[in-house]
């Protein structure tokens, strides 16, 4: 049996990475290409796809609260625009 295989694409790209080959293969099967005798493709197999974690992110009553707080708390109003933006610390400043 051959090693899983793991690499650090999304899923989406894995899947793109072993259609194709089973793809080209089967066109080359059909027209009688002589090269082509086995489809080792088949035996490519996929990961499974890993559960993220949900990221935690700033309730409604937060957002009000920071809101309020603009003025008088130092740096509020560039943690509201992060929050809107979706920019991290590092691309805001």
């Amino acid at each position: 049996m051959p090693p899983r295989l793991s690499f650090p694409y999304a899923l989406a790209t894995l899947i793109n990475l072993f259609i194709f080959p089973l793809g080209v293969n089967s066109k080359a099967q059909s027209t009688g290409c002589p090269i082509v005798s086995k489809n080792y493709a088949e035996f490519l197999r996929l990961p499974k796809e890993e559960k993220k974690p949900v990221k935690d992110c700033f309730s409604d009553l937060e957002c009000a609260r920071i809101e309020r707080a603009v003025g008088a708390v130092p740096y509020a109003d560039w943690i509201l625009c992060m929050i809107y933006t979706g920019f991290r610390i590092s691309e805001f400043l």
